[in-house]
């Protein structure tokens, strides 16, 4: 009996004396958004509180630059965690047409995909005490599939284009009972697209909310 608890002291003694490294965090004293992240999820985009904003000009020497609204009509953010780093793993949209002065002889764009090319590391500052929001700065390169629409209706596709270097802010949120959110800023400053010195689009200015809810594709405006 006296080796027993001596067998059994020293087993104590070093589960003690382990590093903490070494040591699993029971799931109930994480928060939910540590839990959440921990798992990996998949977001759906939410067309009514998105937005993107990009400003095109016909380089025609009077015209002026204007700024296009494009509906959000479906995407996804999708987080998750690999070797102990936090990674925004894919980051899509599909959006509504863009129309360049219908007045005239307009440019019209339509099919528009926006996709990340690569996954980006996230490094999260806690906004809250209890560990339900969180923020990270990252920058992205979009890769922009589209087509255009001749004047007698055929949809022509387009060359892609990749956006480099996007700066982006992601804020991480979730509820007590684990619903997870994502709200997904980016402003891209510059000229990305130049159709033959005709037409210019440029200024990407983009805000995505995302969540583990479903959402359901939104009619072009």
């Amino acid at each position: 009996m006296k080796s027993l608890l001596i067998a059994t002291a020293a087993v104590l003694f070093a589960g003690a004396c382990a590093p903490p490294s070494d040591m699993v965090v029971p799931p109930d004293e994480r928060s939910p958004l540590e839990q959440r992240i921990g798992q990996g999820d998949s977001l759906n985009a939410q067309p009514i509180a998105s937005r993107v904003a990009i400003t095109g000009q016909y380089m025609d020497g009077t015209s002026p630059a204007r700024t296009a609204l494009l509906s959000v009509l479906q995407g996804r953010v999708d987080i998750g965690l690999a070797r102990g780093q936090l990674w925004l793993d894919a980051f899509e949209l599909d959006l509504g047409d863009i129309i360049v002065y219908p007045a005239g002889a307009p440019i019209h764009l339509t099919a528009i995909h926006f996709a990340q090319d690569e996954p980006a590391p996230l490094s999260l500052r806690w906004l809250s005490d209890d560990g339900h929001r969180a923020l990270t700065d990252t920058e992205l390169t979009l890769r922009v599939d589209w087509a255009m629409v001749s004047r007698d209706g055929v949809t022509v596709p387009l060359t892609s284009q990749d956006i480099a270097r996007v700066p982006a802010v992601v804020e991480l949120s979730a509820t007590s009972d684990g619903r997870l959110s994502a709200d997904v800023q980016a402003d891209y400053r510059g000229i990305f697209w130049d159709w033959s010195g005709i037409v210019r689009l440029s200024d990407l200015d983009l805000h995505v909310q995302a969540s583990d809810r479903p959402a359901a594709p939104i009619e072009q405006r």
